[in-house]
This record gives structure tokens, sequence and C-alpha cells, in this order.
């Protein structure tokens, strides 16, 4: 199983994006046949029960999105996807409409990761594959980054190639 998911301040601006239809073609494009496990994105947070996350306490919410995948492969797939384009593209721009309005911090305060359980996965490698996706994905219409290798440091942590 391959997983990418994101952890931080809940996005509030977030919460009033009209992504029925991204939602739909989600379910049976992705879910519905097997390419994708779960999914849990686009929500008005999670009420934190427990100690503080990155100052976060009961009365906010918390940024949790995850999906999983059969596949690192799948998820690749996802990634340069038109479900994903769509969804990304959406987000994109209300995204800067909230930073304009001053409702949202550039860069997001949260924690992208990736994750497998299968162990025979050379992590390097696949560092190596996901990086090239992201140089990749930084070069569509859709994408749109803030700044070049922007993708790159925000989903792994390095610099571009």
């Amino acid at each position: 199983m391959f997983i990418r998911g994101a952890i931080g301040a809940n996005r509030d601006w977030a919460t009033s994006i009209d992504m029925v239809e991204e939602r739909a073609a989600i379910e049976e494009n992705w879910i519905k046949t097997g390419k994708m496990l779960w999914w849990h994105q686009f929500s008005e947070g999670l009420r934190v029960i427990g100690p503080p996350f990155q100052g976060k306490t009961e009365s906010d919410g918390l940024l949790l999105e995850m999906y999983a995948f059969p596949t690192q492969e799948l998820f690749m797939e996802w990634a340069m996807s038109p479900e994903h384009a769509s969804a990304h593209t959406k987000l994109l721009h209300a995204g800067r409409a909230a930073m304009a309005e001053g409702r949202m911090s550039f860069p997001p305060v949260q924690y992208n990761f990736h994750a497998t359980d299968d162990r025979t996965t050379d992590i390097q490698q696949l560092r190596g594959e996901l990086g090239d996706l992201y140089d990749r994905m930084e070069q569509t219409e859709w994408a749109q980054p803030p700044a070049p290798g922007m993708f790159r440091r925000g989903m792994l942590g390095d610099e571009a190639e």
C-alpha cells in the first residue's frame, strides 16, 4: 500500500470550495475501480482530542488529508490524472484568493508525507521517482506552483535537481 498525506493547520478558507463534481469523479474513477483504496480530503477539519498538535487544540480544526493506493504506481497515475488536476486547480485558486484576503499564510503550515508498507521498496529510489514526478507536475498547465521546485520541496523536502 502507498499513502500520500498532509497534516497541519486547518484550511478554513477551503471549506466553501464546491468539490461535488471532483468528489463524484474520484469515487467513480478511482475508489469504485479499486485504483484508490480510500481517501479523506476537502473536510472542515478534525477536532484534536488529546495534546495540542502544532499549537492546535480541541477548539481548532486540524487538516488531515490522506489517500491510499494499492501501489505507488497508481499514486503516480493519480498525481497526473484529470481528477487530481481539477481538484488541485480549484484548491489553488481558492488558496490564492485566501492569501490575497489575508486568510492564509504561505507556505501553509503543514507536514506532507508519503508512506509505504512495502518492505522491499528502495526508499531512495522511490524518493527520486517522486521528485521526478513533482518536477513533471510543475511543468503542467494546471499545477502553477508559486515558485520553481516548490512541489519537490513541499512534498519531499528536497531541492530540484
